[in-house]
């Protein structure tokens, strides 16, 4: 093999990763849609009121 196709090999790992990598995050945020700000600030509010207590 010469060094351009060793090359062109690790670039195309490294894409086949970077793929990979996009479809775990994908995936990660349709089954746990991030929170708007009002969603957090109400998820939140039960546990600042215990903590009062």
């Amino acid at each position: 093999m010469s060094k351009n196709e060793l090359k062109i090999g690790q670039v195309s790992n490294r894409l086949i990763k970077a793929g990979e990598f996009l479809l775990a995050d994908a995936n990660r945020m349709v089954l746990h849609e991030p929170m708007t700000r009002s969603e957090q600030s109400q998820s939140m509010t039960p546990l600042l009121s215990k903590q009062r207590n």
